[in-house]
């Protein structure tokens, strides 16, 4: 049979007339949050709680764990409301090698050259330099107006309106010389889904591609849109996408960066307003040797990179990723004290894999790691603020990341299930009732 434990919901204040009792419930914790606010100050919490219990194999099953977790209704409407109306202001700008919800709110780095006020590179047209469609890793992205010549707003290299591409000459994308990235577009630019750069040079600091202007990125869409589409546009953008990524694999690349950010529409009120394509080709890497025609030496083994290298990523500011054939708790230790927190977990076999992040949204952060289910360790961390935000098991070992939110949300409820079965009619059920899950994993774990 299913085994349900849960910590209630915490309200942003207390009631002042008596509530009933509740009716009896199995492993039910109530959670105060005055008394979380004591006993989180008192506490000397041990960061790990490994039982030297032995296991007992006939008493043993496999186990699913899910964890579900519910937010005040208020808190989420009011982001919601407020991320469309942001995203419906970034949906007026056009864009071309990155996505124009990237440009609010970002400013030049202060130790870079200021962006030049006219470009001239490789033989093109000048272009006055205007507003800015996006930022990214790579490079920005600002509009580019003919100087002179042109008629209308068209695409192709004769158009008023282009897309200026700057990447820094010291940027991690420039190895001692032109952007890594260009070499990707002399291949597939122009080709089906990519799109074309016209004129490419270095002026000053920069390196500048000339571009297509494009439209809004597909994540800008879902936004404006409600976070809804058609099972027609989704139908349109799943063919499309993978027609594209077919066409970009058969010229001996893979994208690396696939996400609705990067897909982006053609100029609106043009031919190519309802095509698609894929942009920003800085993280692409060849898949195939391009002398043979045979598959490029794989190297990516886990003997062989057991440490990944730290790198910036999107919501994270840092990322750096550990695997090994124990549970890496010094490893996790170390980079506590380096304000990273875990943010994912997987196994495969004994084998762990742990991701961890700067800037993920915790200010405390433990391990519970157990031969066994750990239910008191789980309860006690409840009754103290902290929320499961990462699982993984092995055949003999399960653990779970309890964290502190740095923004608490007035109202919270975290159940978990454990259960022999996937609990499909347990989650719909859940999901009706605005419970969401928020990890799961697989192992031996009954207590």
């Amino acid at each position: 049979m299913p085994e349900l434990r849960r910590g209630v919901r915490r309200g942003r204040a207390r009631v002042a007339h008596k509530r009933s009792d509740p009716p009896p419930l199995r492993n039910y914790v109530k959670t105060r949050a005055a008394v979380a606010r004591e006993a989180a100050e008192a506490l000397a919490r041990p960061r790990t709680r490994l039982a030297a219990r032995k296991l007992k194999e006939g008493d043993q099953d496999d186990q699913v764990i899910v964890i579900s977790e519910k937010d005040s209704d208020s808190g989420r409407r009011k982001g919601k409301e407020k991320g469309v109306e942001q995203d419906k202001a970034a949906m007026g700008d056009d864009s071309g090698g990155l996505s124009a919800n990237k440009a609010a709110g970002q400013e030049e780095e202060g130790n870079t050259a200021p962006f030049p006020e006219r470009v001239q590179v490789g033989g093109s047209p000048q272009y006055k330099v205007e507003r800015r469609l996006g930022k990214g890793g790579f490079g920005q992205v600002f509009v580019g107006r003919r100087v002179t010549g042109g008629n209308d707003r068209t695409s192709g290299s004769g158009a008023i309106e282009v897309a200026l591409k700057f990447e820094h000459r010291n940027s991690k994308g420039c190895n001692y010389g032109p952007p890594y990235e260009w070499q990707v577009y002399n291949t597939l630019g122009g080709s089906h889904g990519v799109p074309k750069v016209h004129y490419k040079g270095r002026q000053g600091d920069y390196y500048v591609m000339v571009m297509d202007m494009l439209g809004p990125s597909l994540w800008d869409v879902w936004n404006s849109s409600g976070q809804a589409m058609s099972a027609e546009m989704v139908a349109c953008i799943a063919v499309e996408s993978l027609s594209i990524l077919e066409k970009m694999h058969s010229r001996g690349y893979v994208h690396g960066d696939v996400k609705p950010e990067n897909f982006l529409l053609g100029q609106p009120s043009t031919p190519q307003e309802k095509k698609l394509f894929l942009v920003d080709l800085g993280l692409a890497t060849k898949w195939k040797d391009s002398s043979n025609g045979q598959h490029v030496e794989y190297d990516q083994r886990p003997d062989m990179f057991s440490h990944g290298p730290d790198s910036t990523g999107t919501q994270y500011t840092q990322q750096s990723y550990k695997v090994s054939d124990s549970f890496p708790f010094k490893w996790i230790n170390k980079k506590w004290r380096e304000g990273f927190h875990v943010t994912s977990m997987a196994t495969a076999g004994s084998r762990w894999g742990v991701v961890m992040s700067r800037n993920a949204g915790f200010s405390d952060q433990v391990v519970e790691l157990d031969f066994l289910y750990p239910s008191e360790g789980i309860h006690r961390r409840w009754d103290n603020g902290y929320r499961i935000t990462s699982t993984a098991a092995t055949w003999d070992q399960a653990a779970l990341i309890l964290s502190v939110p740095r923004r608490k949300p007035g109202d919270e409820t975290q159940e978990t299930l454990r259960t022999s079965q996937f609990p499909s009619t347990h989650v719909k059920e859940k999901w009706a009732k605005n419970l969401y899950l928020a990890c799961l994993c697989y192992g031996r774990t009954v207590s």
